[in-house]
């Protein structure tokens, strides 16, 4: 496996984005980080920038968008965007410049979640799950996920059903649940994943093949949960080492069908949460991403097998 770096976002890098590529240009549209990598001495920002490029990853243009993007539901349905954050669902396009149309409002938030198109609609969701019509805006509720809700999961539909993967609260898992369209109901998966996928990337290869890059460890998640409650821990945590957090630095698919993954590369550079993941004409382009808490990589990396 090849890894090259091919260009870089302006320092220190971003994580959270929305960044797809659309009409063969990818999209890098928001995000947030921390002044100078620094979340110890800094807020954290959210960014309203757009920056445009072709597909070897060359710029085409800047411009500001009217949100902020980070986390949220980003849904891809052929060369549009559907993206849910807050109360509102916008619709995003991009050519020449990267349009932008509030289409839907709700009178409810949301910040992360599950989602997927089918038939024209919108299903999504956190704890309750809806159904928007992308032709009459009717909007839906539909069966609640079934167990406490979970942000920063992986949504993919398999076999005209979602899969939801992993995610977090007050703790990571590696268990899964699937949705039926026609029965309106959420049952658990089968598998458990061998490793998180909480703050991972992914590309749906096929039907039953999702690629997956990096993730939060699970065991360290769940004590740092607990940890950061103690007066003073937060300043030791963002102190840490990055080999502490023990990050995914696996490049992996996930076979559906059967549960069972198979590791087509291994890098400490793909050991990311929150990063960009996105087709290139002769590989995978991995773009920026969070590399330990708080603290990102501006770097653009194309991975070829």
């Amino acid at each position: 496996m090849k890894i090259e770096m091919v260009n870089q976002l302006s320092p220190p890098g971003l994580a959270g984005m929305i960044c797809k590529r659309i009409n063969n240009r990818i999209l890098v549209y928001g995000g947030s980080y921390f002044p100078e990598n620094e979340p110890l001495k800094s807020s954290k920002v959210q960014t309203n920038r757009i920056t445009v490029y072709d597909q070897n990853f060359q710029l085409l243009y800047e411009q500001e968008g009217e949100i902020s993007p980070d986390k949220g539901i980003i849904i891809q349905e052929g060369e549009t965007l559907y993206y849910i954050l807050g109360s509102k669902i916008y619709r995003i396009t991009v050519e020449d410049k990267v349009k932008e149309e509030c289409i839907g409002t709700f009178d409810f938030n949301i910040e992360s979640g599950y989602g997927c198109l089918v038939d024209g609609k919108l299903f999504f969701g956190y704890q309750e799950s809806y159904l928007y019509d992308l032709n009459t805006g009717e909007l839906a509720q539909k069966a609640s996920f079934p167990v406490e809700a979970r942000g920063q999961g992986l949504s993919v539909v398999y076999q005209n059903e979602l899969y939801y993967l992993g995610g977090a609260n007050k703790e990571a898992y590696l268990d899964g649940y699937r949705y039926n369209f026609e029965r309106d109901q959420w049952t658990k998966i089968k598998f458990e994943l061998p490793t998180s996928v909480l703050g991972a990337s992914s590309i749906q290869l096929n039907e039953s093949g999702l690629l997956i890059l990096g993730g939060f460890n699970r065991d360290v998640y769940n004590q740092a949960v607990k940890d950061l409650q103690q007066p003073g821990y937060r300043e030791e945590y963002f102190s840490k080492e990055k080999s502490f957090f023990q990050w995914e630095p696996t490049l992996r698919i996930l076979h559906l069908d059967s549960g069972k993954v198979t590791t087509i590369g291994q890098d400490d550079r793909f050991a990311l949460c929150g990063a960009g993941f996105v087709r290139a004409d002769d590989g995978y382009y991995i773009v920026s991403g969070e590399c330990s808490p708080g603290r990102r990589t501006a770097e653009i990396l194309l991975i070829k097998e």
